[in-house]
Formats: C-alpha cells, sequence, structure tokens
C-alpha cells in the first residue's frame, strides 16, 4: 500500500515538474527578423519585417486566370 502512495507522489512531481519546464519553454521569446519598428498607442514598441515589392513578371501569372 505504501508503494502505490509513494509511487502516485512520484508520478504527480514528475507529471507537475514536465509542465512546468513546458510553461517555461513556452515563455522564452522567439527570434524573429524585424527591420521596421514603430510604437503602438499604448506605448509599446511593434517591430515587423518590411514587405517586398512585388515584381513584375508576377502580373503574369495572374493573365492566365483570365481564360
Amino acid at each position: 500500500m505504501t508503494s502505490s502512495c509513494h509511487a502516485q507522489r512520484v508520478l504527480r512531481t514528475l507529471l507537475l515538474g514536465s509542465l512546468g519546464l513546458l510553461f517555461i519553454e513556452l515563455l522564452q521569446p522567439v527570434e524573429a527578423p524585424a527591420q521596421s519598428c514603430t510604437l503602438d498607442p499604448l506605448g509599446g514598441e511593434v517591430c515587423l519585417p518590411e514587405e517586398e515589392p512585388k515584381d513584375p513578371d508576377d502580373d503574369d501569372i495572374d493573365d492566365d486566370d483570365d481564360r
């Protein structure tokens, strides 16, 4: 009886420990390429990658849809 109580306690500790590690991993910031930053209305900084302009050659693909 004491071994099953001890086993449950060990499993519960392992579960809580693994959930804690997962939570810490999810809180770490992710690196992303940001080239332009602006201030949002609440005073925070928002950084977004710059959009690349479309090539005029890409329009040739859209012309095929008219057929």
